[in-house]
């Protein structure tokens, strides 16, 4: 997977800065299509990264098909907006959703 360093490493600094108490980076491109195609090599990364997780550890292992970069969501903000050409490698939280008690 030599083909997805740059992904790889996107990925682990997003980590890292989660791990230092942040919410994730912003990766600033030339433009938006730019923002689309990095988004797409790094989805495209984390499902081999599943892959080789699902041939690497048994199927009662957590990590048996699921990538550590599972828990980050990548995100570009809307076309139009003043940040429309950049990534946004995010912790996965629910947070941003509105909760109901049955």
């Amino acid at each position: 997977m030599y083909a997805y360093d740059d992904a790889r490493e996107l990925f682990e600094k997003a980590l890292d800065r989660i791990g230092e108490g942040g919410n994730g980076i912003r990766v600033r491109l030339d433009n938006r299509s730019a923002a689309v195609r990095l988004r797409h090599r790094m989805n495209k990364f984390r499902t081999q990264d599943r892959d080789a997780n699902a041939r690497i550890y048994p199927e009662d292992d957590p990590q048996h098909g699921s990538s550590v970069y599972d828990k980050l969501q990548l995100r570009i903000p809307p076309a139009g907006s003043p940040d429309e050409t950049t990534l946004i490698i995010e912790k996965r939280s629910s947070e941003a959703y509105t909760v109901e008690d049955l």
